[in-house]
């Protein structure tokens, strides 16, 4: 198996403390994390077993928050295909500027760009995901710091991600699935990454 190098976590339930309340993972998935596995050693359990929304999720929670937010941007540009309207594109942008900069500017931009966009996008969730992602989710004009929950960001980007199977074609979910996965798995390994 490809050594998934931008993983920190050396065990599979190490992730598990990052889920808030449910999991989001299926029951099933839940029964099959043991104590010994690494992340890639469950990602790939949970794919033989052709649990691949539980192994998107997954995934999603054990990389960092730039690098999901990367995948999560890579399948939307794909699901939205070559001309998107223009709130989409802009929400696209405005992800993409934060990965690439990765400012508290750029991240307070990504809230009205998603907001325009619509959070039933797979652009405007990609875009909320990265407002969530850190700093705080009050309106600027608010000095009191109101951080968001740890793990809202990967599963908006999951989430992102499984939406992103049905804007066309829902009929081939699954095949997307399997492709967008390999997107991540790319991310993880360190051989899809950004270019400033």
């Amino acid at each position: 198996m490809t050594t998934l190098s931008k993983i920190t976590f050396k065990q599979a339930q190490e992730v598990s403390q990052l889920f808030g309340k449910p999991p989001p993972l299926s029951e099933e998935a839940m029964k099959l994390l043991q104590p010994s596995q690494t992340p890639a050693q469950f990602i790939e359990q949970l794919a033989s077993k052709h649990m691949l929304h539980d192994a998107v999720t997954f995934l999603c929670h054990a990389l960092p928050k730039r690098e999901a937010i990367w995948w999560g941007l890579q399948c939307a540009k794909e699901a939205h295909g070559s001309a998107p309207a223009d709130p989409v594109k802009k929400a696209l942008q405005a992800t993409e500027k934060w990965v690439l900069e990765t400012t508290e500017e750029a991240r307070r931009a990504t809230q009205s760009a998603a907001e325009a966009a619509k959070l039933e996008t797979p652009a405007g969730m990609t875009a909320y995901a990265v407002f969530v992602s850190g700093g705080s989710v009050a309106p600027p004009t608010v000095t009191e710091e109101v951080k968001p929950p740890e793990h809202l960001t990967p599963l908006m980007v999951a989430s992102a991600i499984k939406l992103c199977t049905v804007q066309t074609q829902p009929e081939k979910a699954d095949e997307k699935l399997k492709h967008f996965q390999q997107i991540g798995l790319d991310v993880a390994s360190g051989k899809n990454v950004w270019k400033k």
